[in-house]
C-alpha cells in the first residue's frame, strides 16, 4: 500500500524532472539542451539520499482547511492514528494500519463518543479509507533537481522551501532543516494551492514496536 501510494504521488507531480537533463549515478543532472550543467542542490542531495530511511516518527498531522488533527505514530509499514475528537462521529477513537498486510481496523481505546462504547471494540476497516500519507511518502518524491526557492521557520523550527514540478502541478515541501522531514507540503495547480499538509513533528527515531502495535484481538 505503501508503494500504491507513493506511485500516486509520483504521478500527482509528473513532469518534475528539469526538461533536457538527465540524472547521472552522482546524483548531478547531465548538460542541457544548451550545453550548460545545473548540479544537484547540496540540500536536496541530502534529502534524496536519506529518503529509503526506515520511517519512524510521530507528528501531528492535518489536511488543510479541515483543522482536525491526527496523532500518527509510525515505524516501518506500520502506524497508529489516534483520531481527533473533532472529526465525524466513529465507532473507534484510534486506527490501526499494516501497510504490508493490507490490513486496517479501528479500535475503541478511549470513549470520545456514544459511538465508541465499549472500550477495546474492534471495527475491520477498508484501508483505502484510511491509509495516510506519511512525511516519508512525501519525500521519496523529491527529485534531484528539486529547486530551493527559500528557507522558513516553522514553529521554531528551521526548514529549507523545496520545489519541483512545474505550474500545471506544483509541490512545495518546507523540510526540517535537521530531520529532513517535511512539516508542510502544498500541492499547486496555476499558483492555486489544491492541498496543504501540515505535519507537526513530535518525535524522530524513538518509535518502538510497541507503540504501533494494535491490541490483541480475542
Amino acid at each position: 500500500m505503501r508503494l500504491m501510494i507513493v506511485v500516486l504521488l509520483l504521478l500527482l507531480v509528473l513532469g518534475c524532472s528539469s526538461p533536457g537533463g538527465t540524472m547521472p549515478s552522482d546524483g548531478s543532472v547531465q548538460p542541457s539542451g544548451d550545453g550548460s550543467v545545473q548540479p544537484a542542490d547540496p540540500f536536496v542531495r541530502t534529502v534524496v539520499d536519506a529518503a529509503d530511511r526506515v520511517p519512524n516518527v510521530q507528528y501531528r498531522y492535518s489536511l488543510l482547511p479541515n483543522l482536525n488533527t491526527h496523532v500518527v505514530t509510525v515505524l516501518g509499514a506500520k502506524f497508529r492514528a489516534a483520531l481527533d475528537h473533532g472529526i465525524a462521529v466513529k465507532p473507534y477513537s484510534v486506527v490501526y494500519v499494516d501497510r504490508d498486510k493490507k490490513e486496517a481496523f479501528g479500535v475503541c481505546e478511549y470513549l470520545n463518543y456514544e459511538a465508541c462504547k465499549p472500550l477495546g471494540k474492534v471495527t475491520a476497516l477498508d484501508i483505502v479509507d484510511v491509509d495516510l500519507v506519511t512525511p516519508f511518502d512525501w519525500v521519496v518524491t523529491v527529485p534531484v533537481d528539486a529547486r530551493i526557492i527559500g528557507t522558513e521557520s516553522i514553529d521554531r523550527q528551521d526548514a529549507h522551501i523545496v520545489e519541483f514540478g512545474d505550474a500545471d502541478r506544483l509541490v512545495r515541501m518546507w523540510v526540517h532543516d535537521f530531520y529532513l522531514l517535511p512539516m508542510k507540503v502544498q500541492v499547486l495547480r496555476d499558483d492555486e494551492v489544491l492541498e496543504t499538509h501540515v505535519y507537526t513533528l513530535l518525535q524522530v527515531g524513538n518509535v518502538k514496536e510497541k507503540d504501533v502495535a494494535p491490541p490483541i484481538r480475542s
